[in-house]
């Protein structure tokens, strides 16, 4: 692309930073420089390159309600999506790294920010002491099992939200308000980059790769009075794509060897009953969630299973009823009436 024809643009302007339509992208990395925007130096706006061209056909409404936090109205966004000579950019200082966190002297500067949505929250927003962070609901990159731990923090009075469905503001206001906080490991944490500080007395982190709390808790730890619980060490993580013989990637799903160190990390923590896990019951859970994000087709499914199954028997974890293909499969049917046909089986 630098060798074809370029445009050219005049005028001053911020570099904001590369802009993603994925929300964790966004805010780690397309909004960290955007502190430095002043009108008076910077007066023809702030540039954003457009990363993978093409791909969505709208930029997401969320981004420009982030950039007006910052004090930058929608008119004066410029995103670049072709190659193009910028007569001036201010590349400011990055406030968050990720992987680093924040700079102390960013927390301040985040302050107007946080107003901005706390200002916008309902003002009767029930809100809750104590707050679950899943992904079951997307699909894309979850955690296999996932449910299975949901249902336990319900039973600690967790309340499970998914972030999708309610405007920032909200989101924002919820998690300010929440004393105990768990995260399955992934995009919802980063919408911690839009607070100064979070009151919560305990967050912790429901591991989904291996080490994939290391990106993530120096910017949890920044906000908090202690550091940041991770559970899921020693679960053997590992990933398969929604069809098999595809290579794993950021959004294939993530299965655990031995989940009960997920379940002992969570026992570990009050949050639930020592002794009371079980095998059995948490595949019948990842199962279910198996089949909603794999599909219901039943050759992909029958590999699908059959690699997990394999994965475990590695390492000396089975459950018999549940390991070979048929029995699952007419399990599934009869927990998904109508969804799962007897042909491919």
């Amino acid at each position: 692309m630098l060798d074809g024809p370029r445009e050219s643009l005049p005028g001053h302007y911020l570099y904001g930073g590369p802009l993603y339509h994925h929300f964790g992208h966004v805010l780690v990395d397309s909004i960290i420089r955007l502190w430095a925007y002043d009108p008076a130096v910077h007066t023809d706006g702030v540039i954003f390159p457009l990363v993978f061209l093409n791909v969505h056909p709208a930029h997401p409404e969320f981004f420009f309600e982030i950039c007006r936090s910052f004090g930058i109205e929608r008119d004066r966004i410029r995103i670049i999506d072709t190659p193009t000579t910028v007569e001036a950019v201010h590349f400011a200082e990055p406030g968050s790294v990720l992987g680093a966190g924040p700079e102390p002297w960013y927390l301040e500067r985040l302050e107007r920010v946080e107003r901005f949505f706390l200002d916008r929250a309902p003002a009767d927003l029930k809100t809750y002491d104590r707050l679950f962070f899943g992904r079951r609901h997307l699909c894309s990159g979850s955690l296999m099992g996932e449910s299975y731990f949901a249902s336990r923090l319900a039973r600690r009075g967790f309340h499970a939200i998914q972030p999708e469905r309610y405007p920032l503001p909200v989101q924002i206001r919820l998690l300010k308000a929440a004393r105990e906080i768990v995260f399955t490991e992934g995009s919802a944490v980063h919408l911690t980059e839009l607070t100064t500080a979070l009151s919560a007395e305990r967050v912790t982190i429901i591991l989904r790769r291996p080490g994939g709390d290391n990106a993530l808790r120096p910017h949890l730890d920044a906000r908090l009075s202690r550091p940041t619980d991770v559970v899921g060490r020693g679960s053997g993580l590992f990933r398969i794509h929604h069809q098999p013989e595809i290579k794993a990637g950021p959004n294939s799903l993530s299965y655990m060897v031995d989940p009960s160190a997920v379940y002992d990390g969570l026992v570990r923590l009050g949050y639930t009953e020592p002794g009371g896990f079980d095998l059995h019951d948490f595949v019948r859970a990842e199962r279910i969630e198996q089949a909603e994000c794999v599909g219901t087709e039943p050759r992909h499914l029958a590999t699908h299973i059959a690699q997990v199954a394999q994965e475990r028997l590695k390492h000396g974890l089975t459950t018999p009823e549940l390991s070979e293909t048929r029995p699952v499969l007419a399990w599934l049917r009869s927990q998904l009436p109508g969804r799962i046909t007897t042909k491919g089986a």
